[in-house]
């Protein structure tokens, strides 16, 4: 019977005339294949929420690459600057900037900040800053020269919406005969923006370029060149290759200065948990092989009678591998569903979890993000699933081929 194997190997899989101790552990090797393929899936897809929100909306808002000279230069100066910085082919897009300390004062309190004046058209066709708007927006600056976007943070915690004013104060200073007096500026909020980091919406302000060449008194076209490539993991190689180009007058510094840290934790943090992952998959793998050992045991009658009757070692060996693959395809397939499963809702789960516990878990404070990003990778995932069946599989090749090379008539007088 060509389907011999098969039949008998599924027979087994559901029979329940097992010992109590057989068929907990089965179940528990099952079971601990489910668990573990659903919790790599859902970490390994955080973790890749986390990579992605890295590289495509945190660094999409903030300069990939900053060019400054460390000297005030002329226009011809940053002209040349400019297009040296154009020729390189991993450049997108180069845009003037000023960027500055400041103080930001409203009738509730005082904080400090980031100031950076941009070309409002500029950041509109090149920065990913719009898709985090949530009141107002970036455009408005082009029509507005005392307007300013904020951070949501900053926002409440100055007190103010869109259409609410607020003061700058400019570090350059003004002297009058009276006393020395700090350049100040009143604002309108046109636009509130949430990118859910902690750096970016409590301490970054952004204006219009000429409106930052006002506060500050700044008589250069800009303080920096800033730079978006294609791929921000190129960006320390390219900043080497104009720091050679350029003058050793000019500074060039990558996003890595800043934020590379936080992104190398991310992606040493997922190998470090997937690697950990992996090893509670090896112990469901070892469950399995516990079980299949004694169903062994208990079906060495049957497998003397096949031995008898004629049936070859690879006959035994495949009754007890396809026994072994059916279990590792339904714990890895039951996994896989509730790995994606909590993937899709995890925020809700985490909003719950919140409010039960009554305090912020996701803080911006701590994390580089307030909130779970989710990337569900299709090769992530049948890298995993192959893997739990290839390790099941291969793990189920001791017992099977050990009752293949068992001797019959010993095993029918029980003695093994």
């Amino acid at each position: 019977m060509k389907n011999l194997p098969l039949h008998i190997a599924f027979r087994y899989l559901g029979a329940s005339n097992h010992s109590h101790l057989s068929v907990f552990m089965s179940r528990l090797a099952v079971l601990g294949l489910v668990f573990s393929t659903a919790i790599l899936i859902l970490v390994l897809s955080v973790m890749n929420g986390f990579d992605r929100e890295m590289r495509e909306s945190i660094l999409g808002v903030i300069p990939n690459i900053s060019v400054s000279p460390l000297d005030l230069t002329s226009q011809q100066d940053w002209d040349n600057i400019k297009k040296r910085v154009e020729t390189e082919s991993s450049v997108i897009s180069a845009g003037y900037s000023i960027e500055a300390f400041g103080v930001a004062s409203s009738a509730s309190t005082v904080k400090a900040i980031a100031i950076s004046g941009i070309d409002p058209e500029f950041e509109v066709r090149n920065s990913e800053i719009e898709k985090f708007m949530i009141a107002g927006g970036l455009s408005s600056l082009i029509s507005n020269l005392w307007g300013i976007v904020l951070g949501r943070t900053l926002a409440e915690d100055l007190g103010v919406g869109v259409g609410g004013s607020i003061e700058i104060y400019s570090s350059r200073l003004t002297q009058n005969p009276v006393a020395v007096m700090p350049t100040f500026k009143r604002f309108t909020v046109v636009g509130i923006y949430d990118v859910g980091t902690q750096t970016l919406d409590s301490e970054m302000v952004m204006i219009n370029i000429d409106a930052a060449r006002r506060l500050t008194r700044l008589r250069s076209r800009s303080t920096n060149l800033n730079i978006r490539i294609a791929d921000v993991l190129d960006a320390d190689e390219i900043a080497r290759d104009l720091r050679k180009a350029l003058s050793d007058e000019i500074s060039v510094v990558s996003w890595t200065s800043s934020l590379g840290s936080i992104y190398e934790n991310i992606r040493l943090s997922r190998s470090i948990v997937g690697l950990m992952l992996w090893f509670l998959v090896m112990i469901a793998v070892f469950n399995l092989v516990v079980s299949l050992r004694m169903v062994v045991r208990e079906k060495r009658g049957d497998i003397a009678i096949l031995k008898a009757m004629g049936g070859s070692q690879w006959l035994i060996a495949k009754i007890f591998l396809l026994q072994g693959l059916g279990i590792a395809i339904i714990g890895a397939g039951v996994g896989l569903c509730l790995g994606v499963l909590g993937a899709l809702n995890i925020d809700t789960f985490l909003s719950f979890l919140e409010n039960q516990l009554g305090r912020r878990i996701m803080s911006k404070e701590i994390y580089p993000l307030d909130f779970l990003p989710i990337d569900l990778r299709i090769f992530d995932i049948a890298l995993i699933i192959c893997g739990v069946i290839f390790l099941s599989v291969f793990a189920s090749m001791l017992p099977a081929f050990r009752a293949a090379k068992s001797n019959p008539v010993v095993m029918l007088r029980g003695d093994s």
